[in-house]
């Protein structure tokens, strides 16, 4: 299931509050969907350096760095863009994150 359900690059609150009003695709980190959310947003942010909304492989390229795991970063871009556009959207980060069942989506 992907958020931005037009493909516009854009990613609006009808759209987010669709996808996270569905909690049960979300695993509890400590009881509050609110502290995951937050969490995951902070970390996406951190890397989306110019701020639209998705991860492309320089900004996926720092992750890795920043993790160890500078040589997989385009095995893990292919293994995650699950929509082949070559880049992760919040959806996709949060599945690496492990908070998404990918299962379910």
């Amino acid at each position: 299931m992907l958020i931005d359900k037009d493909n516009d690059g854009d990613i609006t609150f009808d759209e987010f509050f669709a996808w996270w009003s569905k909690a049960d695709k979300l695993k509890r980190v400590d009881g509050s969907h609110y502290a995951v959310m937050t969490k995951a947003l902070e970390y996406f942010k951190r890397y989306d350096k110019d701020n639209n909304g998705y991860l492309d492989i320089d900004e996926w390229r720092h992750v890795m760095k920043d993790i160890g795991m500078e040589q997989y970063t385009e095995s893990g871009l292919k293994g995650l863009d699950k929509t082949g556009d070559g880049r992760i959207e919040f959806d996709e980060f949060l599945t690496w994150l492990g908070w998404l069942d990918e299962k379910k989506q």
